[in-house]
């Protein structure tokens, strides 16, 4: 099973890191940010600062994952 993760940079608010166990389900846990924060999420989100990493063969993997991950 592969495990995703939401890797961020900077300290503004972000989504819930995970893991997930599906892309969408970290698509899922981006738009509920999204839906908390409202106009200011694009900025919290600014272009390369978040996005979802993955696949990873463990959970414990995609626990450890950071805005280097690529």
């Amino acid at each position: 099973m592969d495990w995703y993760t939401i890797v961020h940079w900077g300290s503004d608010p972000q989504p819930a890191k995970g893991p997930f166990r599906t892309v969408g389900e970290a698509e899922e846990a981006m738009q509920r940010f999204r839906d908390r924060h409202g106009y200011l999420a694009g900025t919290f989100l600014a272009a390369g600062a978040t996005h979802i990493a993955g696949p990873f063969r463990t959970r414990q993997q995609a626990r450890g994952a950071d805005i280097s991950t690529s």
